[in-house]
C-alpha cells in the first residue's frame, strides 16, 4: 500500500495549515481519500531539505536561481518527491487511476492555463494580505518571510488599500464569470476539480490572515452573491492535517 508524507510550512498554531499553496495538496489528498502523514519544515530549512534529497525544484526566482518551495509530496510506493501543488495534483491522477481525479477529461492543460489566468486576476491580494502573514510564522520562518518577500515589509496607506481592494473584488468577479457561466459551485460540474481547490486554497487564506471576523472577510464572503464563502465551504472538509 502506498503511503504518502506532505512537507508542508508550520505556523505558530500547532498543526494549522495556513499556506494557499501547500493547501491544494492537502485538499487533493483528501479529496482522492488518500491517506498522508504531515512534516513540517520551517521556511529556511527547505531548500537543505530540496538539496538533502535530490529533489528538482519547479521554481525560480527572478534572478533565474532556484525558488525551493512547498509543499512537496513523497510518495513511497514510487519512492519519489513531487514539487508544487500542481505537479503533485498531476501526480497522483497518473500514478492512483481509482481515485477522484482532479484534472478530468484530460483538463490539466487547460487547468494550468487557468491557473495562470487567475493569479493573473487576483494580482492585488499579495500587497493586501502578505504584510499579515508574518504574524502567523515561527521565529525562523517569520525573519526570512520579511527578509525574502519585499511586499511583506510594506504597509498600504487606507486609500491604496480600498483601491487594491476594489481591483482584487474585479479581478475575483472575473474569475467567477469565467467558471461559473450557468451558476454551477464547480468549474466542471457537480465535483471539484483542481481549479476549485485552488480558490478554495487561496479563499481560505484570505479568511486565515484577515480573520473571520474582519471586515475584509464579511465583505469577500457576500461577493458574487456569496460563491466564495459558498466554495470555501464545499471544500474546506478536505483540509484536515493529519
Amino acid at each position: 500500500m502506498a503511503s504518502f508524507t506532505l512537507f508542508d510550512i508550520p505556523s505558530v498554531v500547532p498543526n494549522q495549515a495556513w499556506s494557499m499553496n501547500t493547501l491544494k495538496a492537502r485538499y487533493t489528498l483528501n479529496y482522492k481519500g488518500l491517506h498522508f502523514k504531515t512534516e513540517w519544515i520551517e521556511y529556511p530549512d527547505i531548500e537543505d531539505f530540496y538539496k538533502t534529497n535530490g529533489i528538482v525544484h519547479t521554481e525560480t526566482r527572478g534572478d533565474g536561481s532556484p525558488n525551493y518551495t512547498l509543499p512537496v509530496l513523497f510518495d513511497s510506493a514510487h519512492n519519489t518527491y513531487i514539487s508544487g501543488s500542481t505537479n503533485i495534483a498531476s501526480h497522483l491522477d497518473k500514478a492512483y487511476p481509482d481515485t477522484p481525479k482532479v484534472f478530468p477529461n484530460g483538463s490539466e492543460g487547460l487547468a494550468r492555463g487557468f491557473e495562470d489566468a487567475m493569479e493573473n486576476a487576483i494580482e492585488p491580494i499579495w500587497a493586501l494580505l502578505l504584510p499579515k502573514v508574518p504574524v502567523y510564522l515561527n521565529t525562523a520562518s517569520k525573519a526570512y518571510f520579511l527578509r525574502t518577500k519585499p511586499r511583506s515589509r510594506v504597509e498600504l496607506d487606507q486609500e491604496t488599500k480600498r483601491e487594491e481592494w476594489a481591483r482584487l473584488r474585479a479581478g475575483f468577479s472575473k474569475i467567477a464569470s469565467w467558471s461559473a457561466p450557468e451558476g454551477g459551485l464547480f468549474v466542471m460540474g457537480d465535483a471539484p476539480t483542481f481549479v476549485d481547490l485552488f480558490m478554495g486554497g487561496l479563499v481560505y487564506w484570505v479568511k486565515l490572515t484577515c480573520g473571520e471576523n474582519s471586515a475584509e472577510w464579511k465583505d469577500m464572503s457576500t461577493w458574487d452573491e456569496g460563491r466564495w464563502d459558498k466554495l470555501l465551504k464545499a471544500v474546506e472538509v478536505y483540509g484536515t492535517v493529519v
